[in-house]
């Protein structure tokens, strides 16, 4: 570079600075601020850059037991996430997790529980970006509502990359589908080719090592996810198909329990109609004799399908369509999968099974989600992460992003 040129990206970069402070100076106080008036600023991190300089403790919660150097990797991820992506456009704050509770829930709609504690031992971190934000006297930047996009570092994450078929699931093992996009599959996908491709997620050079993938919004919950898997060796997860005999030996067994739960809405239980217990279980006798040819198939569900004791209830035709798919069927379906012999207890070891990076873009050509994903893909050293968990040996260097 001739120094011309150095002395001319020296001057656009102060010239760069001095916008952004006089645009911080001349913004209103104390008021909503819209997005396009901030959307240049490097805005930063809420309370500046968190470094950890005290050995965390072992933590007991929910009857779960995370050892310290398992909080001490949730701190990694901050550190790492904060190193690589100076919030632009938005301000920047973090948080560290582990499982939520441990109480069963019900999903009110379709009348099947979901039990935390089947899930495997989680823990991590995430950021926030909230894009909403004022201004007070001193130039300092609050949020002025509760909304943000989040990027998450999470080890042994199953939950929000999956989807619990709660029918069969008990608080011993946990049933999912892994809903996803999936090129040339299902009208509904078709619509995501352009998400899919955005910042060259699916083709960039940083991720192609790894597993990654798009969660289109409504498969798993409301939002879109994008999501790379660390794994030993790149290996696949460690789960299992499940048959269609096994699916309905553990419908069988859980139809007590779903016929306690008839019908729940916001206003309380609903009693089943004599006769309903002694019709569902003839059902499902029927539906076992019927379905014997295809007992050692792999079963698959369609994303956003959950089975209530209803379902069983009006199966009186010998047929069950939530798992009948034929030939050329315009849905995708996904298999159901539990996980591997051990993975439970494996995850309860100081180091991770598999670590879910995933971050959601609610509005996607927003600057600052723009941004953020650019500094996800081009600055996070997805290779330092794997190194550091997976690698013989861990690197001998601090974490260092890539630019």
């Amino acid at each position: 570079m001739t120094y011309k040129k150095a002395l001319v990206l020296i001057f656009a970069i102060a010239g760069t600075n001095l916008i952004a402070q006089t645009d911080v100076k001349n913004l209103p106080v104390n008021v909503e601020l819209k997005m396009e008036q901030i959307q240049n600023i490097d805005i930063g991190w809420w309370g500046g850059l968190k470094k950890f300089d005290k050995l965390p403790l072992a933590k007991t919660q929910n009857g779960r037991t995370y050892s310290a150097k398992q909080i001490s990797y949730t701190q990694k991820f901050v550190e790492w996430m904060q190193a690589s992506y100076t919030p632009r456009g938005c301000l920047g704050d973090f948080g560290i997790y582990q499982n939520n509770g441990v109480d069963k829930y019900r999903n009110f709609g379709k009348l099947t529980a979901y039990y935390p504690e089947a899930l495997p031992q989680l823990y991590g971190a995430h950021t926030k970006a909230y894009m909403f934000l004022k201004k007070d006297a001193t130039g300092k930047f609050s949020p002025s509502m509760n909304f943000a996009e989040y990027w998450h570092i999470g080890a042994n994450q199953l939950d929000y990359i999956s989807q619990a078929v709660n029918c069969i699931s008990s608080p011993a093992e946990h049933y999912f589908i892994l809903p996803r996009y999936e090129k040339n599959n299902g009208n509904y996908f078709a619509q995501f080719d352009e998400d899919v491709s955005f910042l060259n997620f699916n083709n960039h050079p940083n991720l192609q090592p790894y597993q990654h993938f798009y969660i289109p919004p409504k498969l798993i919950g409301d939002k879109c996810w994008y999501v790379v898997l660390l794994t030993k060796n790149n290996n696949p997860l460690p789960v299992e198909n499940i048959t269609v005999g096994q699916f309905f030996e553990r419908l069988e067994k859980n139809l007590p329990e779903l016929f306690k739960t008839y019908y729940l809405n916001g206003y309380g239980k609903v009693n089943a109609p004599q006769g309903a217990w002694e019709n569902a279980v003839s059902n499902l006798k029927t539906l076992k004799i019927n379905y014997q040819n295809s007992w050692d198939k792999e079963v698959r569900l369609r994303e956003n399908t959950q089975i209530s004791f209803i379902d069983i209830l009006n199966a009186r035709n010998g047929t069950f369509h939530q798992i009948d798919h034929k030939e050329g069927h315009e849905y995708l379906t996904f298999p159901i999968l539990r996980l591997k012999k051990g993975v439970l207890e494996n995850c309860k070891k100081d180091e991770p099974q598999w670590i879910a990076i995933r971050w959601n873009l609610g509005m996607k050509e927003q600057p600052f989600n723009v941004h953020m994903m650019e500094s996800i893909l081009n600055n996070f050293n997805f290779n330092y992460v794997y190194d550091y968990f997976y690698s013989i040996t861990k690197p001998g260097f601090p974490y260092k992003p890539l630019q």
